[in-house]
């Protein structure tokens, strides 16, 4: 249901002979969790920064080496990296070359992106020691209100009402138990509808970003 810029993504296209010739980013036979997407770093800050490490830092300061990577992608700003497939992949960009050769570094800019990079250049380095490297930007919670606003838009774009959507998402006995008119599921459902609509229309790229502690 997302349609991604293609101006925000460094994702190479293939030409899919099968379905009338057009150019695809990805081939439309993979599922969403299957799909390697190489977002440009300026708009997903979990996207690690890398560097060739300078002469004068200490060799043991530096990453000696990096594994090597499950999926890799040419663009003009740099050499694209994926470790791992699906929701568990770290993605990475080398900055300015076109092939590993030497010892990497990671970049930390000090700005409004310092947080979520930060945690994405310490889930990179976990991958790299093969230890768990869970992805905070999206907690089992908020996936799950994100399933239920996806829900939410395809029955009111099916024309249901909110009651139908409601009864379908959280079952009609919780639905009937309560006054419909000043029943909490009646505004939930349509904070799900209106979030859901924002979502699709652009607000998805939040996603890309860690959630900022208030």
């Amino acid at each position: 249901m997302f349609s991604a810029d293609p101006a925000l993504t460094r994702q190479s296209t293939m030409r899919v002979g099968c379905i009338g010739g057009c150019d695809f980013a990805t081939a439309p036979s993979h599922t969403a969790r299957d799909t390697t997407v190489f977002w440009a770093p300026e708009a997903d800050t979990s996207v690690v920064l890398l560097a060739i490490a300078p002469s004068n830092l200490p060799i043991g300061s530096a990453y000696p080496t990096i594994v090597r990577p499950d999926k890799v992608r040419h663009a003009s700003d740099g050499l694209y990296l994926a470790h791992g497939r699906g929701l568990a992949a770290v993605y990475s960009v080398l900055l300015g070359q076109s092939q590993i050769d030497g010892p990497i570094v990671a970049l930390l800019p000090f700005d409004a992106s310092t947080a979520g990079r930060f945690a994405a250049s310490e889930r990179m380095w976990r991958t790299l020691e093969g230890r768990p490297a869970p992805d905070a930007r999206l907690t089992r919670q908020r996936r799950r209100r994100l399933r239920h606003m996806m829900r939410a838009v395809d029955g009111k774009t099916a024309h249901a009402s909110h009651r139908e959507i409601a009864e379908a998402i959280f079952g009609r006995l919780r639905v009937e138990a309560e006054l419909w008119h000043d029943s909490s599921l009646r505004y939930a459902t349509m904070r799900l509808v209106r979030d859901g609509q924002t979502m699709i229309d652009g607000g998805y790229r939040k996603l890309l970003r860690l959630r900022r502690a208030m």
